[in-house]
C-alpha cells in the first residue's frame, strides 16, 4: 500500500507487510521502488540508493557498504579505540580521542601519533620505546625493532643487538639512540635486507651516537640518513 504526504507531494511505499525484510532492488520502506531501508540482517538496517546497498547501520556502526568505504562507531572512542574509521572492514584502525582536547591516531588498536591542545599550542606526541635494552644473543633477527623511535639505556656487552623490522615501506623512519654509557650496539637488517652497508652487513652505533634510517625499497633497503653524537 501506499501512502501521500500532502506537504512534499512524494509517495512513501510499504512493500508488502509491515514485516517484510526486503531488498535493495526493493526495500521494504521506500520511495518509489528502489530507494528506502530495508533489513539485510539480524538487527541490521540497510539503506539502498537506487537499488544499491549504500549504507548500513548495526550495533553502535554506521558504514559505507562498498568495498573501502568508511564507518562511523557510537561507542566510546579513547586513545586505542577509534570512532571514525578509513575502511569499514578495519573498525580498530583510523581517529580516535584520548583525554580531552586529544586527537590519537590508531593504527591496529594502537595509538601511533597524538596531537593535544596546550596552551593554544598543538604538541605531537609518537610512539615510542625508551629504556630498552640491546639484545644480548647479538645475532641479526634478534631484539627486532617494534618502534620508530627507540632508546636503548642497556647495552651490556659492546656488539649486543638490535634487528630493523623486515616488513617496511619507502620512507618509513626508524630513529635509534645507544644511550649506554660505554659499550657500542650493532644494527642489524632483517635477513636478506640491506642498511646501507651491503645484504646482511652489521652497523656498529657507538655509545651516545644516534642513527635515523629510511627504507628506501620496500621490505629490501635502508639508507642511513643522519647520525652522531646527541
Amino acid at each position: 500500500m501506499s501512502y501521500e504526504d500532502v506537504y512534499t507531494c512524494k509517495k512513501i511505499q510499504l512493500q508488502g507487510d509491515a514485516g517484510v525484510i526486503g531488498t535493495a532492488l526493493k526495500p521494504s520502506l521506500s520511495w518509489g521502488i528502489d530507494t528506502g531501508f530495508f533489513e539485510t540482517a539480524a538487527n541490521q538496517l540497510s539503506l539502498s540508493i537506487g537499488g544499491t546497498e549504500l549504507y548500513s547501520f548495526y550495533a553502535n556502526v554506521f558504514r559505507g557498504v562498498p568495498a573501502g568505504s568508511f564507518a562511523l562507531s557510537v561507542g566510546a572512542t579513547s586513545a586505542t579505540t577509534p570512532t571514525l574509521c578509513p575502511a569499514n572492514n578495519d573498525l580498530d584502525t583510523g581517529v580516535g580521542r584520548g583525554t580531552t582536547d586529544t586527537i590519537n591516531l590508531i593504527a591496529g588498536g594502537i595509538s601511533g601519533i597524538q596531537y593535544a591542545e596546550v596552551s593554544n599550542k598543538i604538541i605531537q606526541t609518537v610512539n615510542a620505546n625508551v629504556g630498552l635494552t640491546a639484545d644480548a644473543g647479538s645475532a641479526q633477527g634478534n631484539g627486532v625493532i617494534l618502534s620508530s623511535y627507540n632508546v636503548y639505556d642497556t647495552v651490556g656487552t659492546a656488539g649486543d643487538a638490535a634487528t630493523l623490522p623486515a616488513a617496511f615501506e619507502v620512507g618509513t623512519l626508524i630513529y635509534i639512540k645507544n644511550g649506554a654509557a660505554a659499550n657500542s650496539m650493532d644494527v642489524f637488517p632483517a635477513s636478506g635486507d640491506d642498511l646501507g652497508k651491503g645484504v646482511n652487513t652489521v652497523e656498529a652505533l657507538a655509545a651516545g651516537d644516534f642513527a635515523v634510517y629510511m627504507g628506501t625499497t620496500a621490505n629490501a633497503t635502508w639508507e642511513k640518513i643522519m647520525g652522531g653524537t646527541a
